[in-house]
């Protein structure tokens, strides 16, 4: 029997023709690491669903570039991860559009995805996504103890800034637009315009 090369040894699953899934975070991390899901598929897994993300539009990838950008200046203080895995709690593992990580003095993050106890402040580039980031995500991201939760609101050019994690929300809730700089509590030296994230 020939097989091409280019072939998966599994294929990926179509999750619209399944109904919903419940699974655990070690048998979703199971799914990915046996490559019955991959980049390709865009999933997340929320309240133990194997859930579809939004697809991304042209305006969500030039946010998240401008983000990315605004973002380098913590580099040599923290470790950046766009659009990279973390894993917050049993059925919960998200990936964000921007995790600012605690630099690692004893461990490298090279055999598990970063955790609450890792991560210092999420972003989420929000269009198509606006009531999953806001209304879903946001109190996992809470009750994990995520420090700062920002969620760019790109049909409104805001940015929305989630403080203070309780079990069920953020305390503090803050809008901010246009020119006058947010200064982010939970990472030194941040600091950055709203407009410079929609320009």
């Amino acid at each position: 029997m020939i097989v091409k090369a280019d072939q998966p040894d599994h294929p990926p699953i179509d999750l619209e023709a399944m109904p919903p899934w419940r699974v655990t975070s070690e048998r979703y991390l199971e799914l990915i690491s046996s490559g019955k899901l991959g980049p390709e598929d865009k999933v997340e897994l929320i309240n133990s669903m194997i859930t579809s993300m939004s697809p991304a539009g042209p305006k969500h990838n030039a946010v998240v570039r401008r983000l990315t950008r605004l973002f380098g200046s913590v580099l040599d203080r923290h470790d950046l991860q766009v659009q990279g895995t973390v894993h917050l709690s049993n059925g919960q593992i998200f990936d964000p559009d921007i995790t600012v990580i605690r630099l690692q003095n004893d461990e490298v993050l090279e055999d598990r995805h970063p955790g609450p106890g890792d991560i210092m402040l999420i972003v989420e580039a929000a269009g198509s996504s606006m009531k999953r980031d806001a209304q879903v995500k946001m109190p996992v991201y809470a009750a994990a103890g995520i420090p700062e939760y920002w969620i760019a609101d790109i049909e409104n050019q805001t940015l929305i800034v989630h403080r203070d994690p309780t079990d069920h929300g953020y305390a503090l809730i803050q809008q901010f637009k246009g020119d006058t700089p947010v200064v982010a509590d939970a990472v030194e030296g941040l600091s950055l315009a709203p407009a410079a994230i929609f320009a």
